[in-house]
């Protein structure tokens, strides 16, 4: 009803300043030197004097910015003021914000962002609107945060009331634009803890109701393996064990010749009080593995853990782990979440972890400190082996999954486990022996997980990131690099070029989908470019239509496995292919991701996750090239649920198996989505890969969603997206992670 308003349509025309550089004016692409670059607005009669206007625009930050600025001056010759109004974006960079300007104006500038770095934006679309349609755009954008942040302290809240709402509307609205540029700021930890660590007696009680009522009480236990332990640490420990609101448990405590007196005349009194507490006296020459295995031969519980001597229980930890067991009592493995606390107990830095993510853990021991693993299970196994010494869990660990399915290793998305974070001191002194060592048997035990499959496992970027080499048969299956296009020559060019010098892969053809060139230069270069025999371009002359020209093109491909491409990619790593293909053949894995980088070496693509931005958004997006990012998975192999076809690899089999992508409804957008959502539902687990890396150029080619039609066919897919696939946990995500931001923050509300 609010579009219906009688409005007008006001052109803008920018002009950049000294602290902007402009790289293509007719595309929207900007470099910004300085802090807060801008650019002027050109002052017409309908902004000089003032009022209400509404402004749309796309905006993308290279720099992962979500602030902009209107900023000028009101007044006369006389006197003036200035002014500054800040304009949050969300996810995607959309921008829609009702503005005031005071009368007279004067000077009028635009600020895309705070900081210096690449920028690209539409048009600004600004519209004069009447008082009616700003009050009922404002008036709802404050009532629904008002929702949003009920409940929260007053901070969360950033003086937002709903009196102010009734009496102080505009300053209610300022308010709310000012609370989404902090959401992307992010909050502190302690905010987070308030806000959703508590457990409301209600459900507590339930919890307990519900294991009281229960036939079967799971006996849970905890060895922990004693060398040098600091005697004030060990007694917390002790203390978080047996303030458990889970009574069920025993702990079996191993002490060799190097634990002191003091520590040891702590364990004997906590043994006497609390028969649950079991101590046991270990070979100090015997090595880790043999200590474990020693206490693993005394436990009695259907579930145990390894724990450190240092680190915390939260009181509710053992119950949490008692309803899993409850409810999936053919569990193999389970694990949680942990975060860290310093020596005031201070937590911080959670690691909030994915639910079960084969290939992730395959090349990072994400797990943690705390893990529990079936009894029986693991004396099967024969317990722990030695020669893994600093790697004895993850080890153990990659032996159960071999011979379970995926609904028999549980993840509790919660806190249980609190890690003590020493200083450099300490944590030289304790772990400075398994240090190199864990590494080094980390290596040895993915090494030994995959030996029956022929992969070839390396160091990755940093100590404990393991990069695993699927193999490929000899000789080298077909690939077809499908790449659509319409002109653009220079970037197209660039791409085939790039694919043609910097692939090692050798067994590859490209089809380049003409959508209609018409430039003479472009329908000249079609025609050397297929002097190479395995470049071949064929027509598409139908009106654009992503999802139909890539189904077309898969038709057309002699390859086993097909890359979908963009025109505005260019490869960087020359093994990328390799990489791609060695995934995309194992049995099982539906698409294969690239990590994409812009121009300026940021991130563009690390994986997608569902539910960011309303469908979907890229993760890390902005990040450095080489930052290691949210504990290390920007720089590790893993299954996501979601990869971009910008760079997607997977085999024509799987691809024809799952009807491609969606022609009808997924004409533009969404299609990747869909169709990865579609691999999942068939049975496949989607790969991402750090290790093919290719620079995109991202809207380049295809532009910015900023015209009336583009933003229906936006509008419309999102709606589709919303319908089909409903409201999705992201399994590869974590529920106390954010959906509006792809930096892995902390959800606020």
């Amino acid at each position: 009803m609010v579009e219906l308003l009688p409005r007008r349509f006001v052109p803008v025309r920018l002009v950049p300043q000294e602290n902007v550089a402009e790289i293509d004016g007719l595309s929207g692409e900007y470099k910004g030197i300085s802090e807060w670059p801008c650019l002027s607005v050109e002052m017409t009669t309908e902004f000089a004097k003032g009022g209400w206007f509404y402004l749309e625009a796309a905006l993308v930050r290279h720099t992962g910015d979500r602030e902009a600025r209107i900023y000028g001056k009101s007044g006369d010759d006389v006197s003036s003021a200035e002014f500054q109004i800040p304009i949050p974006s969300n996810l995607r960079g959309s921008i829609r914000e009702v503005f005031y300007l005071p009368s007279p104006v004067i000077s009028l500038f635009w600020s895309p962002m705070q900081a210096p770095g690449f920028f690209s934006q539409s048009h600004l679309l600004v519209h004069r609107i009447s008082a009616m349609e700003s009050f009922f755009r404002r008036t709802h954008r404050v009532l629904e945060t008002l929702w949003a942040v009920r409940g929260s302290p007053g901070k969360a809240r950033g003086g937002l009331t709903w009196r102010g709402a009734v009496f102080h509307l505009q300053d209610a609205y300022i308010r709310t634009a000012r609370l989404k540029i902090q959401r992307y700021r992010g909050h502190d930890y302690a905010e987070f803890l308030t806000r959703h660590d508590t457990i409301k007696p209600v459900e507590m009680n339930a919890m307990m109701a519900s294991m009281q009522a229960a036939e079967a009480k799971p006996l849970i236990s905890l060895i922990v393996f004693l060398r040098d332990a600091e005697p004030s640490m060990l007694s917390a420990m002790l203390n978080s064990i047996r303030n458990q609101q889970y009574p069920h448990w025993e702990l079996l405590l191993g002490m060799d010749g190097r634990v002191s007196t003091e520590c040891r005349e702590l364990l004997e009194n906590a043994q006497r009080e609390d028969a649950r507490i079991l101590l046991e006296e270990l070979d100090a020459q015997a090595g880790v593995a043999a200590g474990l295995n020693a206490l693993l031969q005394q436990v009695q519980g259907e579930y145990f853990a390894v724990f450190d001597p240092h680190d915390l229980l939260p009181a509710q930890a053992l119950l949490f782990v008692a309803k899993a067991v409850q409810d999936h009592n053919d569990a193999v493995v389970i694990y949680a979440d942990h975060d860290w606390i310093d020596d005031k107990n201070r937590r911080h830095a959670p690691h909030f972890k994915p639910d079960w993510n084969l290939d992730f853990f395959t090349a990072y021991d994400y797990m943690g400190n705390l893990r529990f693993w079936r009894t029986e299970t693991v004396r099967h196994l024969g317990g722990f082996r030695r020669g893994f010494d600093g790697a004895e869990c993850y080890d153990l660990t990659l032996r159960c999954i071999a011979d379970c399915t995926n609904g028999q290793i549980l993840h509790i998305p919660r806190v249980l486990c609190h890690c003590r974070d020493l200083d450099a001191r300490q944590a030289s002194a304790l772990t400075a022996p398994y240090a190199q060592s864990g590494m080094e048997a980390g290596l040895q035990a993915v090494s030994d997980h995959f030996k029956d499959q022929g992969a070839h496992v390396l160091a990755g970027a940093v100590p404990g990131i393991y990069r695993v080499c699927h193999p490929i048969p000899s000789p080298e299956p077909l690939v077809s690099i499908l790449i659509p296009t319409r002109d653009k020559l220079d970037i197209l060019k660039a791409c085939v070029e790039s694919v043609q010098q910097r692939t090692d892969y050798a067994a590859w053809e490209i089809l380049i989908i003409d959508n209609g060139s018409v430039e003479a230069q472009t329908l000249a270069w079609f025609e050397t470019i297929q002097q190479d025999a395995r470049i071949r371009v064929i027509a598409y002359p139908f009106p654009f239509n992503y999802s139909a020209i890539n189904n077309f093109a898969v038709e057309q491909a002699k390859g086993e496995v097909v890359v979908l491409l963009n025109n505005d990619i260019e490869i960087i790593s020359r093994d990328w292919l390799t990489e791609m293909v060695g995934h995309a053949l194992r049995p099982g894995i539906g698409a294969v991701g690239a990590k994409l980088l812009y121009p300026n070496d940021m991130v563009q693509h690390a994986g997608v996750v569902i539910g960011i931005g309303g469908v979907a958004g890229h993760v890390h997006r902005y990040l450095g090239g080489t930052e290691p990012g949210y504990y290390f998975r920007a720089i590790a192999t893993q299954n996501y649920s979601v990869v971009t076809a910008a760079c997607l690899a997977v085999r024509k089999s799987v691809f024809a198996e799952v009807g491609g992508l969606d022609a009808i409804n997924l004409k533009v957008a969404f299609n990747d989505v869909d169709f990865c959502l579609k691999l999942l539902k068939a049975g496949y687990r989607n790969v991402f890969t750090p290790y093919a890396l290719l620079y995109h150029h991202e809207s380049l080619s295809r532009g910015h969603d900023d015209t009336p039609e583009k933003k229906a066919i936006f509008e419309y897919e999102f709606e589709h997206m919303k319908t089909c696939w409903g409201k999705i946990a992201d399994p590869a995500y974590n529920p106390n992670l954010s959906l509006e931001f792809e930096d892995f923050s902390l959800k606020r509300f």
